[in-house]
């Protein structure tokens, strides 16, 4: 609020998915993660990545993204 630069540890994970697993199995491991605690979904990869992103937010009320290639976030 002053200008201050605050330097936060946040824990961030990465998981990798088969690229043959289906709809249903994917939508039921981001369920299960975010009823773990998890706070943000960041979709990178597939062929309709800014709707599974959009399922996760309406579906399971958790912030979630399809980021363009480069695109930068801050929170």
């Amino acid at each position: 609020m002053r200008g201050d630069i605050l330097t936060l540890k946040s824990r961030r994970e990465q998981y990798d998915f088969s690229a043959h697993s289906g709809d249903s199995e994917l939508k039921k491991v981001v369920k299960d993660f975010c009823r773990k605690g998890t706070e943000r979904v960041f979709v990178m990869h597939g062929d309709k990545t800014e709707s599974f992103a959009q399922w996760i937010s309406e579906e399971i009320g958790v912030d979630a993204y399809a980021p363009a290639n480069g695109e930068l976030f801050t929170f």
